[in-house]
């Protein structure tokens, strides 16, 4: 049962985890002189709210909460898609 517990993904660690990928990616990017790998960070984070949409635990939603997060995640994946980060 613990272990479910530390795999559970709250907002918290989802932002963490997002904020750490984009950190990563940059890092990737910059050594190896790729912008596209800071694009793919965007996207992998978009991905994260997009499939799984999480709110604070203090914020009571509806269905409706949940289509606008998910909308916020495409955004953030037309955003990787579309800039071109030049590194």
């Amino acid at each position: 049962m613990k272990r479910l517990e530390i795999l559970k993904l709250s907002f918290k660690r989802q932002v963490i985890l997002g904020l750490l990928l984009m950190a990563v990616s940059f890092i990737c990017a910059t050594v190896f002189k790729r912008g596209i790998l800071y694009n793919i960070g965007w996207v992998l984070y978009g991905l994260l709210f997009l499939l799984h949409p999480v709110f604070p635990e203090n914020v009571q939603t509806d269905k409706k909460h949940y289509h606008m997060l998910r909308a916020v995640g495409a955004l953030i994946i037309i955003i990787g898609i579309t800039t071109h980060f030049d590194i």
